[in-house]
């Protein structure tokens, strides 16, 4: 069903897709990682867990999958459904803007919420989580901060600061591939994409083999050795969630059934081919890919049952703030749970509080920074479509 210009199994899966991620974060990781959470924030390590709560020990079992290791999580889960989401709704805005109308759209969407996020981090972290996921006991350069605030930490090599980001840059490219490859999307084709793969996978090869290394060295720029690992990894990712881009197909009636499996299965089995060719550890490799199964079935399962499903209150409201909550939980959740643990509150008491904290910023974020910037976005694009005819 779609209603206000919404596609509501989308909206509804963004709201479930938050609710994964949080849950992963703060009901389970905290619980096993508790020391970074409190290096994340700044403050000091609170008491070590004797014992695991209740729902992070169910948490486990339900992540084994009947097996001795986790075989996936909830935060693989929560940002694989993110993508397929992603992958699905963006071509709806390809088709009405144009390419600089879009860009600027998006541009105005991820920093106006990613920015004020991160000046909060900023503000509470006195020492922050380090590149290997260690606290780091040296303050923070500057241009540290100034890079991940542009999301270009990736470029220049330096430090990843928090730990969302990383998904921020591969939705960022796919913007990119979708502005480059935008008459394919108004044509309804695959087109232009199917060179993703191909460009991906020899791309990975060749810092595998190490001829992008010695090419890049012996042209004096050794650093980009490390940004060409970084980009190729992120390109990957992007051929997940153009997964969602077929389902849209679909949607369009573009796509056959059979198309569609052939198409996935390209699509997918680059990403995780990149991923084995990049060193990415198997179990790792592992997760992932169960996590992305659960999320092809819940999004698949969505698809096919899209029209008898429409509004739902709960849902709708996570979805309204599911961006806010996703840049910001960790800050607002870690603080709570680790003061929480320091002053000695129970623990189920303490999660809920976490859970009512990053709900209450999120909220807050939304409704002073996110709904002016879609005002202003909205207004940028006006301006553009203006400029446009007046050109004509």
């Amino acid at each position: 069903m779609v209603e206000g210009g919404k596609v509501h199994f989308a909206n509804q899966l963004r709201g479930l897709a938050a609710v994964a991620v949080v849950w992963h974060h703060l009901g389970y990781q905290y619980s096993n990682g508790s020391k970074f959470a409190a290096a994340y924030v700044g403050l000091a390590p609170p008491p070590s867990i004797s014992e695991l709560p209740w729902w992070t020990t169910m948490t486990s079992l339900l992540l084994r999958l009947g097996t001795e290791h986790q075989q996936w999580d909830f935060g693989a889960f929560g940002v694989a459904l993110f993508f397929l989401v992603s992958g699905f709704v963006i071509p709806f805005s390809i088709q009405r803007l144009s390419r600089a109308q879009f860009f600027v759209a998006r541009l105005i969407r991820i920093y106006s919420v990613y920015i004020p996020g991160l000046l909060l981090l900023a503000l509470f972290s006195i020492q922050i989580a380090g590149y290997l996921g260690e606290p780091s006991s040296a303050s923070i350069p500057l241009r540290h901060w100034i890079h991940q605030a542009t999301l270009t930490f990736d470029v220049f090599a330096t430090p990843v600061i928090d730990s969302v980001s990383w998904t921020l840059l591969i939705e960022l490219k796919f913007y990119l591939l979708c502005i480059l490859c935008a008459g394919s999307i108004r044509a309804g084709a695959i087109g232009g994409f199917l060179t993703l793969p191909l460009v991906t996978l020899l791309s990975a090869y060749l810092i595998k083999s190490g001829l992008a290394q010695s090419a890049l060295s012996g042209a004096g720029f050794p650093s980009f050795a490390w940004v060409l690992q970084q980009v190729t990894s992120q390109m990957a990712f992007v051929c997940f969630l153009l997964i969602g881009y077929l389902f849209w197909l679909t949607w369009k009636q573009k796509l056959t059934g059979y198309t569609f499996v052939l198409v996935t299965t390209c699509f997918w089995g680059t990403e995780l081919a990149t991923l084995h060719l990049l060193g990415v550890d198997a179990s790792a490799i592992t997760n992932i890919a169960i996590s992305q199964v659960m999320a092809l079935v819940v999004f698949g399962g969505a698809f096919y049952l899209r029209h008898h499903i429409g509004s739902f209150f709960l849902f709708d409201r996570l979805s309204d703030v599911s961006y806010p909550l996703y840049c910001t939980h960790l800050l607002a959740g870690y603080c709570v749970l680790v003061a929480g643990s320091r002053i000695g509150l129970p623990q189920g008491l303490t999660l809920i509080a976490a859970f009512a904290s990053c709900l209450a910023l999120a909220y807050a974020l939304h409704w002073l920074v996110e709904q002016p910037s879609q005002v202003l976005g909205k207004r940028a694009v006006s301006l553009l479509k203006r400029e446009a005819v007046n050109a004509d």
